[in-house]
């Protein structure tokens, strides 16, 4: 895939809406497809549902990071 800025800028777009909505948050991202998937998918054009608790804002975490206990 070689993406136009045009392209590039409606991925970004799209995955900034992904990362914010329930299904990427819930059970501490344990269900966030793999790259390539999203990409191959163009899951920049789904649809998603916001995260229904503000309080809990998207937080990026590092590449090795563990996921947190529940």
């Amino acid at each position: 895939m070689r993406p136009d800025e045009a392209l590039f800028a409606e991925i970004i777009a799209g995955l900034e809406k992904a990362v914010a909505c329930h299904d990427w948050l819930k059970d501490g991202g344990r269900f966030i497809p793999y790259p390539a998937t999203w990409l191959n998918a163009k899951g920049w054009e789904d649809e998603y549902m916001p995260e229904v608790n503000p309080a809990r804002p998207y937080k990026p975490r590092a590449i090795g990071e563990d996921l947190p206990l529940l």
